[in-house]
């Protein structure tokens, strides 16, 4: 029943400390402190909406570490429908549905994060659930999707801001899902290209609004200088992060690493070999 251990020196309780800290602030948030002051209080190196997610289940369940570990394993579950609901959208097979919520199940990585209380597989389950929303049938209207799917978007990164690329590059796959503007009347091509284009509108747009509210010191500056400072250089807090584009220069060494972690971390070896056929 213990939390699983990462890290050294008590990091499995760092996120921990967290969603008490923002529990903290929202139960002296009657007291006459305002949204505002809440959200600036509870914006730290990440954004607080996994905490937020959890204070309901927490009252149920219990604000101790290990009980809110019993939460993570929904993720997973919201995970698999997400992949389900998305191959339905692609494949018109149960079978193709059935195999590939299995699979994600099966994904030793996904497991190993469903025992710890952390960003990324929330942030993955809403992200990969925002897709499955724009890809979904004509039974919902295109602004409905558009506007839900971008809403699931926007959640996800504000679970964790390393969504934001990961937005851009699923927005990219739809567009090129649903057809090419090219391919034919402007009229049959609007969903191509109004989908993604909405979504992305409201996800950047909600994202925009957040950080305005959160004030200049807020938690995307944060991760941006943490990635972006040299590990030997001496770096006021207070200095603003440099956007360069050294942060996604593409070297041989960072091309080799992705394949090689995707063998060792995420699928496994052995998994790996059972999947390179396919």
């Amino acid at each position: 029943s213990q939390v699983q251990a990462y890290g050294v020196d008590g990091a499995e309780y760092i996120e921990h400390l967290s969603r008490l800290e923002v529990l903290a602030a929202w139960r002296t948030l009657g007291d006459g402190s305002g949204w505002l002051a809440f959200l600036r209080e509870v914006d730290k190196a990440f954004p607080p909406l996994l905490h937020m997610l959890h204070l309901p289940i927490g009252a149920v369940l219990g604000h101790r570490a290990e009980d809110v570990l019993l939460a993570q394993p929904l993720w997973l579950a919201v995970l698999a429908l997400a992949v389900a609901l998305l191959t339905a959208a692609l494949a018109a097979s149960p079978r193709a549905v059935s195999a590939a919520a299995c699979g994600v199940l099966l994904v030793p990585a996904l497991q190993g994060f469903a025992t710890r209380y952390y960003y990324d597989l929330p942030m993955t389950a809403l992200l990969w659930l925002g897709l499955a929303v724009l890809m979904l049938g004509d039974r919902w209207s295109l602004w409905l999707r558009a506007a839900a799917g971008g809403l699931l978007l926007l959640l996800a990164a504000l679970v964790k801001w390393q969504a934001l690329p990961l937005v851009g590059i699923s927005l990219a796959a739809v567009w090129w899902a649903r057809g090419s503007v090219l391919s034919g009347p402007l009229r049959d091509a609007r969903p191509a290209y109004l989908l993604p284009l909405v979504a992305g509108l409201i996800c950047g747009l909600g994202t925009v609004l957040y950080l305005l509210a959160a004030g200049p010191y807020n938690s995307l500056l944060s991760m941006l200088r943490d990635v972006g400072a040299a590990p030997q250089a001496d770096v006021p807090g207070s200095l603003e992060p440099s956007l360069s584009f050294g942060l996604v220069a593409l070297d041989a060494k960072r091309l080799l690493f992705y394949p090689l972690r995707l063998i060792s971390s995420v699928l496994s070896p052995l998994l790996a070999l059972l999947a390179l056929p396919l």
